[in-house]
């Protein structure tokens, strides 16, 4: 069977997650067949080592953004390049490097590197989504959130998917149809490339979507947990994207 391919943004300007990608590439390569990276403009003038690593390595196809768009133009142009640059099956890991450094460098690699190994073209499109012991690593005010989305999906569609996804799979060709609806230049676009598959999209709880801030900032987790749910600030920044996504469900259903 062939490997499957992982397309990643990377918009690290100060390099913390080049650090860890680096250290996870020898492990990634036995993983994935290929790394699709996103680089956008700032990150490449900033980082001109970890630039010239990433361009040498045969492993990383690296996609340049001239500019330094919002974050769903940035987002949708990686994921069409990938599309387009893939075989039409092929599988394509959408994910986040914060997220992969986690799961990867701690004691949930070998579920991760299992839970990825074992899926086939048949599969596709899936989501992992987190299970209740992940979801009790987060912060309330994030889970509360997120199952708003998660619940005005189940009301109108009668499927529980996760619209704010943290890593979704789907096929080169699968991928490439559905980027051609999409155009919020937000994190809302998350939600349309599940609104665009969710007729065929399965579903895989994991552990190792546990929550990753506490083990990539170095801090103490309850600490950090107590921080995040009483700040009004981490409310308002989740409620920014889940209201526009229950707004396109709400628009979709109504389609």
């Amino acid at each position: 069977m062939t490997q499957p391919a992982i397309v990643m943004p990377m918009n690290d300007p100060d390099g913390t997650m080049f650090a860890h990608l680096e250290k996870l590439t020898p492990l990634l390569k036995t993983i994935f067949v290929k790394a699709l990276v996103g680089i956008p403009a700032t990150t490449y003038h900033r980082q001109p080592d970890y630039m010239a690593w990433l361009e040498a390595e045969p492993f990383f196809d690296v996609f340049r953004l001239d500019t330094d768009p919002p974050v769903g133009e940035y987002f949708a142009a990686l994921y069409r390049y990938a599309a387009q640059k893939s075989a039409p099956d092929l599988l394509l890991h959408l994910c986040f490097i914060d997220r992969l450094a986690f799961a990867l460098e701690t004691d949930y690699r070998e579920q991760m590197t299992e839970d990825i190994r074992s899926l086939t073209v048949g599969d596709m499109p899936l989501v992992f989504a987190r299970t209740e012991k992940a979801w009790e690593t987060h912060p309330s005010n994030y889970r509360e959130i997120e199952d708003m989305i998660t619940r005005t999906g189940e009301m109108v569609f009668g499927r529980t998917l996760d619209y704010a996804w943290c890593h979704l799979v789907a096929t080169a060709e699968q991928l490439d149809a559905a980027m051609g609806s999409i155009d919020n230049p937000s994190m809302s676009m998350l939600a349309e490339i599940v609104l665009s598959l969710q007729d065929t999209m399965q579903c895989k709880a994991v552990d190792w979507l546990a929550w990753e801030d506490p083990f990539i900032l170095s801090v103490d987790a309850e600490e950090l947990k107590a921080q995040r749910e009483s700040s009004q600030q981490e409310t308002l920044k989740r409620l920014s994207y889940a209201l526009p996504m229950m707004e396109l469900i709400y628009k979709a259903a109504k389609a």
